[in-house]
């Protein structure tokens, strides 16, 4: 005989890909004393993105997550080409980016407010690049261009607590056995 057991689970209402650009132009540095970068820089490094918030919105009826995202780059400078000196520079960026992201086919259930779900990120992925690699008219202060891609997967789910057959098939199979 089986057992019932009480359990906790999200239910999914719906779920979206959407995909998030980001443009900082003109991003300013200074270069150390002594430090040219020359006609053929090398700029590398990696970028990290993580969420901060994310928060269910109803705006003229539609869903929209409000997500705030921080990325955080790990960046070297290498001076390279004609006219280069110094050694490589290290640089620390990051900034915020707050997106209100709109689902296309997302309906609250009735009887359900914003307060009986949230949103839930299923999956992130992200690629940078850096381009504009130059000097201002300042020759201490160099520049770039940074560009960020995101993809995201976010869920509005609700927690609901549900009752289960434990012990019962596909998860258990009892079967009879003899001499």
């Amino acid at each position: 005989m089986g057992r019932v057991e009480k359990i906790k689970v999200d239910r999914v209402i719906c779920d979206e890909i959407f995909y998030v650009s980001a443009t900082k132009e003109e991003v300013e540095f200074n270069l150390p004393q002594s430090t040219s970068l020359g006609d053929a820089p090398v700029i590398q490094g990696t970028v990290t993105v993580g969420i901060l918030e994310c928060d269910l919105i109803e705006e003229e009826e539609q869903v929209v997550a409000s997500v705030v995202f921080m990325v955080q780059e790990e960046i070297m400078v290498t001076p390279g080409g004609d006219g280069a000196e110094g050694d490589p520079i290290e640089l620390e960026y990051g900034f915020r980016l707050l997106k209100e992201l709109p689902f296309q086919k997302c309906q609250i259930p009735e009887g359900l407010s914003l307060n009986d779900i949230r949103c839930q990120i299923f999956r992130l992925e992200v690629d940078g690049r850096i381009d504009n690699l130059q000097l201002t008219e300042d020759p201490t202060i160099a520049s770039f261009d940074n560009i960020i891609e995101i993809m995201v997967k976010i869920k509005v789910v609700e927690e609901i607590q549900t009752f289960v057959a434990a012990g019962t098939t596909p998860n258990v199979i009892t079967k009879v056995i003899s001499s």
